[in-house]
């Protein structure tokens, strides 16, 4: 199966510094897919977000139409309530197996609680903004 990256945040809004650590990642790791998740509502982040679910979701596939490393997926958009990494990186392991490199916002990983992430279950993620 092809090397897959994840990029997991907000993107509100998306610019010039997602699209940059995204291109490295694909390099630095040979990753062929690099794929976007918009955060649907991170209880990290409260609820006010600047843009709208959908226009989030606009800005990230105008931003990454012209690298076709890159794709998007809105799986965390569609869901209710809090949406956890956690659950989103299950759900992707169990579609795409284990190994599955995972990548984010810096400032994110200072509360990692919201990974909500059992013990012992990171060990199939690899997290390269750590």
């Amino acid at each position: 199966m092809a090397a897959l990256g994840l990029f997991g945040g907000t993107f509100d809004p998306v610019h010039f510094g997602h699209l940059r650590l995204a291109t490295e990642l694909a390099e630095a790791f040979h990753l062929e897919k690099v794929v976007f998740i918009p955060a649907g509502l991170p209880y990290h982040r409260g609820r006010d977000a600047h843009a709208t679910a959908d226009q989030r979701l606009t800005m990230v596939k105008l931003a990454t139409q012209r690298d076709s490393r890159f794709d998007v997926d809105d799986r965390e958009l569609k869901r209710s309530g809090n949406t956890y990494t956690y659950d989103t990186l299950a759900e992707i392991r169990a579609e795409r197996g284990p190994d599955v490199h995972a990548g984010g916002h810096a400032e994110e990983h200072d509360a990692t609680d919201h990974l909500r992430d059992p013990p012992g279950e990171r060990t199939g993620v690899r997290d390269q903004a750590e």
